[in-house]
């Protein structure tokens, strides 16, 4: 079966979502493509996009780091350091690492730049001192994928509708219109979803999940999400 050709053998019901069209976009700055010369504190390496075309309703840029959760940013200022997207602290370890970022629009998706491009969002790949070929940590694959959503806990109507927004990138950091694998499981049982991203999946049992999200050729990473239907408030 082509990778590409959708696939739903979780059980659960998918409601897909029509990406906005939007000219908005972001771009690294910093690090450049390949940077291996981070300084002695790669933590405090500064991250800077540059966003084009801004809409003055988005909610922000999305910024993450590997297999961390996303950082919102403002659409005027997109700038962190590294440190600050890691949510447990620690030293960025020597090897290779991805970078993603995408335009948030007041829909709260990923928008387009045309209905038949991929979405709007992009990767950098950088190193931490470059290390050589085969050694622990030197790059292993040419692109990446990276699930922006869903994330932490759902809880009560919130964990009705779970938003999946994920995408694949190449070796350069552009998006790759090919769909990318969700493995799901959930107490030893579970199933793959491969579909055209923005999709939503409908009344997921309550339950802790584990996701794999890999694409041909990229990277794998792996997150865990909460449904809890009889707890009220949001995530």
């Amino acid at each position: 079966m082509p990778t590409s050709a959708p696939l739903n053998t979780a059980g659960l019901r998918v409601d897909s979502i029509a990406a906005a069209i939007s000219p908005m976009s972001v771009r690294f700055a910093t690090p450049e493509l390949g940077n291996g010369d981070l300084g002695a504190a790669p933590n405090s390496f500064e991250v800077r996009l540059l966003v084009d075309a801004p809409e003055a309703d988005a909610l922000g840029i999305d910024v993450a780091l590997d297999d961390q959760r996303p950082r919102r940013l403002p659409s005027t200022r997109p700038a962190t350091t590294l440190g600050q997207l890691m949510q447990v602290d620690g030293t960025l370890s020597p090897g290779e690492h991805w970078l993603f970022a995408a335009p948030v629009l007041a829909s709260g998706v990923v928008p387009r730049r045309r209905a038949d491009a991929p979405p709007s969002a992009v990767a950098r790949r950088f190193f931490v001192a470059n290390l050589p070929d085969g050694a622990p940590g030197a790059a292993r694959y040419g692109g990446a994928v990276w699930l922006r959503r869903p994330e932490g806990t759902y809880n009560g109507p919130s964990s009705q509708r779970l938003l999946f927004d994920l995408f694949s990138f190449d070796a350069t950091g552009a998006a790759l219109a090919t769909p990318c694998t969700v493995v799901i499981d959930a107490l030893g049982a579970g199933g793959k979803l491969r579909l055209a991203t923005p999709f939503a999946l409908l009344d997921v049992p309550s339950g802790e999940y584990r996701v794999t999200v890999s694409a041909p050729a990229a990277r794998p990473a792996t997150y865990v999400f909460t449904v809890n239907h009889e707890l009220g408030g949001g995530p």
